[in-house]
């Protein structure tokens, strides 16, 4: 008996054992030069037919959505390379190409992605700026093949392994679990840690990882370029003598390993953008595609004199109703996501009542705050110290109940009404709109509640409305009209139009009138702008984390309808910023002369939207 335990044990030690040596056999050491490169999957690289073709994919934050361009570029000439390795955004690029998606396709996905709302900000930052995760399972959902493994371009992720000092490549594993190795910035994005090896962004060692393609066994190499040039003239604060001295760093690691292991350089000229400028990504891809365009006859010589032909892949078929589908999904927070989240909330101006309108919100000059959590399918939101009265409320919203409808219930304590009042409907999604159907109490009545929202981008304008009707046997209907209409006459000019119809207060009270407003519940406002929209390509950056990305001054006439007619007419300086270039900071300042109170009135808001 005790020769038979024996004998299992060891069985089962010797294949823990060999089990070990399979996995270890996966991670290949590559070295050149002074460098050694730990590699996942090498053989599936080195497998390759020779010569073989890479492109090595530059980092560079928004900057290097250049790749997009390159990419299309050389796919619109008939060239398709055998491997992509890609470091940083180079890396997210190369993933979602490597996956299967043709140079216009990531073109098509990556312009349309609301990125604003694809991470989220830790308020007490202990770990991290931003959380990541979602952002990871975004670029899984739109991706065709899910496992870099099964890519039907051979894909590596460059990164830096914290405890060797070596260079690592990741080929292995689910996109949403192993992208964030490749980005990992410490402070701004989480380190990422696998197994026991920390992995991060290799950006600050080899920014464009041509030498990383040599070891992936590449015969031919073509690099990409996302160089930066920081905005500073002066270095008179610690972050900006730092971030100097890290791009020196930077690129005296760099521009050598590019020089000596590319066959081609595609240079992009993009020093006077911000890693930051997420908002110009259409710019950057025509950067890097005009610029690939004027390089495709020493391209193609090249590649005649290497005596390499072209191998196109098997590109999936862009879905357009696929991708519609997920873009309202993102729109409309209807994303499920595997990982559980947690984060605080924290608003001033705005009041972001869960009883309030999205598309006006109220200022109220006031502190209020909360906790979100979601799990699956489950959300729930809570709000402290919300309104005058300091009250509470609650949202809990069950995601996809059936594939076209949310299951969503608000509840506040009501102290002047002593009553718990709520909201709850079925909300039912359609491409960029929603309607639901529900039931309240509010203020101690019983109503039926319906809700309509629709987003929509015509060409050359921008249409959101949001409708609320509130419905008792006993009361006249309870209704609250907003809309926003917008004519985009060039990237300079937009004549904008706001209009709200109220005449309850029972669902918030959205103000768009900038003079002296009684804030009745019966009103009709009208708000027509014209706004110069002035870009600025080379962002002013204020502490290397805030960078202002756009001033839009307007001139506005506003028109209200309470118990009698009233004007206002006057200036609005409106400048959008941003946090990383990812989360957008509005900043609102206007000047009105009100008719009736014959008197100047100012308005201003600061909003961080998160």
């Amino acid at each position: 008996m005790k020769n038979k335990k024996l004998f299992i044990f060891l069985f089962l030690l010797i294949l823990m054992i060999s089990y070990s040596f399979t996995i270890n056999a996966q991670l290949s050491k590559i070295t050149i030069g002074e460098d050694t490169y730990l590699i996942e999957n090498y053989d599936k690289f080195k497998e390759i037919k020779s010569p073989k073709l890479a492109l090595a994919l530059s980092g560079g934050g928004a900057r290097g959505f250049v790749n997009i361009g390159v990419i299309k570029a050389l796919n619109e000439a008939g060239i398709y390379p055998d491997i992509v390795i890609g470091s940083s955004m180079g890396g997210i690029i190369g993933t979602l190409y490597g996956s299967g998606l043709s140079g216009e396709s990531v073109e098509n996905i990556t312009t349309n992605l609301p990125y604003n709302s694809l991470l989220d900000i830790n308020l007490f930052p202990i770990y991290s700026l931003f959380q990541t995760d979602k952002f990871n399972y975004i670029i899984e959902k739109v991706s065709p093949e899910k496992k870099l493994e099964n890519f039907p371009v051979k894909t590596g992720l460059l990164n830096f392994d914290l405890d060797s000092g070596n260079m690592y490549v990741t080929s292995n594993g689910k996109i949403s679990e192993v992208l964030q190795s490749t980005y990992s910035i410490p402070f701004y994005y989480p380190v990422y840690k696998s197994k026991d090896r920390y992995l991060v962004d290799p950006g600050l060692i080899e920014m464009v990882p041509a030498k990383a393609a040599r070891a992936l066994s590449a015969d031919i190499v073509i690099s990409t370029t996302a160089f930066d040039e920081l905005p500073y003239e002066t270095y008179k604060y610690p972050i900006q003598s730092l971030s100097r001295m890290l791009l020196l760093v930077q690129k005296k690691n760099s521009q050598p390993i590019l020089n000596k292991y590319s066959d081609i350089i595609i240079k992009n000229e993009v020093s006077d953008y911000s890693f930051k400028d997420f908002d110009l990504i259409e710019e950057f891809i025509a950067i890097g595609y005009n610029n690939t365009k004027a390089k495709i006859p020493e391209i193609k010589k090249l590649l005649e004199d290497k005596n390499y032909k072209s191998r196109k892949p098997d590109f999936f078929e862009y879905n357009k109703k696929y991708y519609d589908e997920l873009y309202t999904d993102i729109l409309f927070d209807r994303m499920i996501y595997p990982d559980t989240y947690f984060n605080y909330l924290l608003y001033y101006f705005d009041n972001q009542s869960f009883f309030e309108q999205d598309l006006f919100r109220n200022l109220v000059y006031d502190l209020h705050y909360g906790v979100y959590f979601e799990k699956s399918h489950i959300k729930i939101k809570t709000l402290f110290d919300v309104d005058d009265d300091k009250h509470t409320e609650l949202m809990m919203r069950y995601k996809k109940l059936l594939e076209p409808m949310d299951y969503i219930i608000r509840i506040k304590n009501n102290p002047r009404y002593n009553n718990i009042d709520y909201i709850t409907e079925f909300k039912f999604f359609i491409q960029n709109s929603s309607f639901s159907i529900g039931a309240a109490n509010l203020k101690k009545e019983n109503y039926y509640y319906l809700n309509n929202n629709i987003r929509l981008g015509l060409a050359k304008f921008d249409f959101e409305n949001n409708t609320d009707l509130l419905l008792n046997k006993n009361k006249k209907p309870q209704f609250i009209n907003s809309s926003l209409l917008e004519y985009n006459f060039n990237k300079s000019w937009i004549y904008s139009n706001k209009f709200v119809f109220s005449n309850t207060n029972l669902l918030g009270n959205p103000d768009i009138y900038r003079g002296k407003d009684n804030n009745k519940k019966e009103k009709t406002s009208l708000s027509t702008s014209l706004i110069y929209r002035y870009p600025f390509s080379e962002s002013t950056e204020l502490l290397h984390f805030f960078s202002l990305e756009q001033f839009n001054p307007s001139i506005f006439l506003d028109l209200n309808f309470e118990d009698k007619f009233n004007a206002a007419a006057g200036i609005n300086l409106n400048m959008i910023s941003s946090l990383m270039g990812l989360k957008p900071l509005n900043i609102d300042l206007s000047a009105a002369y009100d008719k009736n109170s014959k008197e100047m009135v100012y308005n201003f808001s600061f909003n961080l939207n998160y």
